[in-house]
């Protein structure tokens, strides 16, 4: 149960003379980055156990996989990344960042959706030369 910050259990009875261990398992645990200054905001897993990680960074070598959106990126750029059930290969991985390095995008920490080959996630962006495709209008704007 979770109340604030504080995370508790129900636990059915149990002999009180010995140590209650609650023990969860780990599925795995793996580190994604540049070593750049990487923040990771939001974190979504599809049916499949494939995990699907937005953030930012604010360096230029963050993994990028072949075929990706952006394979560069400038301080302040988004990333969008997907990793498999295991957490031991990178899916695919891009950058979100203006071309110019001017401004900022942020993918912001809202959940991202993954619907099929998909992902839907909310971010901003200062930068006033983001990519678009087919926009409801140009300039700086939230995504």
């Amino acid at each position: 149960m979770l109340e604030g910050r504080l995370i508790g259990f129900k636990v059915a009875s149990f002999d009180s003379n010995k140590p209650l261990i609650i023990d969860p398992v780990l599925s795995y645990s793996t580190l994604l980055g540049s070593g750049s200054g990487e923040q990771g905001n939001s974190i979504a897993v599809d049916a499949q156990g494939n995990a699907y990680i937005t953030g930012v960074t604010s360096g230029g070598t963050f993994p990028t996989t072949i075929g990706a959106f952006q394979t560069t990126g400038s301080f302040g750029g988004a990333f969008i990344s997907k990793l498999d059930a295991t957490g031991s290969n990178l899916i695919y991985s891009t950058y979100l960042s203006g071309a110019s390095g001017n401004g900022s995008t942020v993918a912001n920490g809202n959940r991202p959706r993954c619907r099929g080959k998909h992902i839907r996630d909310a971010a901003y962006t200062s930068s006033a030369d983001f990519p678009t495709m087919n926009p409801l209008r140009g300039g700086r704007n939230n995504l």
